[in-house]
């Protein structure tokens, strides 16, 4: 267990987002920010609506609680790197290539990682650069 002399000393949990899932981020956002503050804590909710968000100058990290696209795509973790803020969870090509489907098996392939077969549909004019 976490001892309280480990955590960080305020920590901006960033939920919402602009995506479709908000709603789902709202909500582990707050379980977030309550689980933390039972553990002492010091958190600040921060409603990510674009990439116009407001951290406090005196944030030691952020919790990167969004969903999908702009949360776990690489775009908010490249807007805290640029900002100089520590974040949890993978770096910037990372979550890119966690996010992309379609090169992540292509790695898992490369590496050995058995994966089931795949079937790609492409609508034209919309994602062309998977289409071989």
């Amino acid at each position: 267990m976490m001892r309280t002399a480990d955590l960080p000393k305020k920590i901006a949990v960033l939920m919402g987002g602009p995506s479709t899932e908000r709603d789902v981020s709202l909500a582990t956002g707050h379980g977030i920010s309550k689980a933390l503050r039972s553990l002492g804590a010091e958190v600040v909710g921060i409603d990510v609506r674009d990439k116009n968000f407001q951290l406090p100058k005196d944030v030691d990290i952020a919790f990167i609680a969004l969903h999908g696209t702009f949360g776990e795509d690489g775009q908010v973790q490249q807007i805290l790197e640029e900002r100089g803020v520590a974040y949890t969870g993978e770096g910037v090509e990372e979550s890119r290539l966690a996010f992309d489907k379609i090169r992540s098996k292509e790695k898992f392939c490369q590496h050995g990682v058995r994966t089931v077969d795949r079937k790609l549909c492409i609508r034209p004019g919309i994602d062309d650069r998977h289409s071989r």
